[in-house]
């Protein structure tokens, strides 16, 4: 039964989600931001036009991690070790559209094997609910950055999107609100990639009911997204869809956006838009 609903899911494209766009602009869009971060060149989409990188307050992240526990303290420092740029702002001023992306990290497991489940209140919006605390210190530390690129940029911006690859796509969903109510009064389409789940329901309810388009893109081998577990109360905003970037036992591979993710939407756009479903 398990392996049926996994066949299902595997070959279903959620109705609103375009394969196309996810492939030639919000892909690229998440990829841009690792080139970003080792200061290259980025290769971004037609019309796109890099604003600025965001920039991670090593102050701030110091401070947040002498009051973190060990493996959230890990998780900072497996972020900071690949750079000190979290991702970038760009524009597309034909399409009147701002958007945001944010990296994670190459090398997932070295916080993932004893991420802890601790959560801690939404803090750029009261009574926003519960999120994850080790998530949460990560955008903090670059959340400066990232409202005085938004604020900077936004000029006669219509649109918003919001992208992220791993750590960066639960960065994504945590951004989300506070750029919408804080920064530019501009609710955010996002889609995310290989993330992870960032909050409890109380943040999530919240989450779906003011973000109306956001697309999780899941590779069907990659154990990245279901963590932390539901028995932990956490749960996925938006909708999943799920994709086969092939069969392997390699954690990096399975969680790659070039060597899974890339190939698995490729595949899918071959296949017909079915009815999708919150996970």
């Amino acid at each position: 039964m398990a392996k049926k609903r996994a066949k299902r899911a595997a070959s279903s494209v959620p109705s609103g989600f375009d394969r196309q766009f996810a492939l030639n602009t919000t892909l690229p869009l998440a990829e841009a931001a690792y080139d970003v971060a080792d200061g290259k060149s980025p290769l971004l989409p037609p019309g796109y036009t890099m604003i600025g990188p965001i920039e991670i307050d090593a102050n701030k992240a110091k401070l947040f991690m002498r009051g973190a526990s060990l493996p959230q303290q890990r998780m900072q420092r497996a972020f900071l070790d690949e750079g000190q740029i979290g991702g970038f702002v760009a524009r597309n001023d034909r399409a009147h559209t701002l958007a945001i992306s944010f990296r994670g990290t190459r090398t997932p497991g070295e916080w993932l094997k004893d991420l802890d489940f601790v959560a801690a209140s939404y803090t750029p919006i009261s009574n926003w609910g519960e999120v994850h605390q080790g998530f949460q210190l990560v955008y903090l530390a670059m959340q400066a950055s990232v409202e005085d690129l938004v604020t900077s940029a936004i000029g006669d911006s219509t649109n918003i999107w919001i992208t992220g690859h791993s750590l960066g796509g639960a960065v994504a969903v945590l951004a989300a609100p506070d750029v919408a109510i804080n920064m530019s009064k501009i609710v955010p389409s996002l889609h995310t990639y290989a993330g992870p789940r960032s909050g409890q329901p109380s943040f999530a309810d919240k989450f779906d009911k003011l973000v109306k388009t956001c697309f999780r893109v899941v590779n069907r081998w990659d154990i990245v997204p279901q963590l932390p577990p539901v028995v932990a109360l956490y749960r996925h905003v938006g909708v999943e869809v799920q994709v086969d970037g092939g069969f392997t036992l390699d954690l990096a591979k399975a969680h790659s956006l070039e060597l899974s993710y890339r190939p698995g939407l490729e595949r899918l756009t071959t296949r017909p838009a079915l009815m999708g479903r919150a996970a």
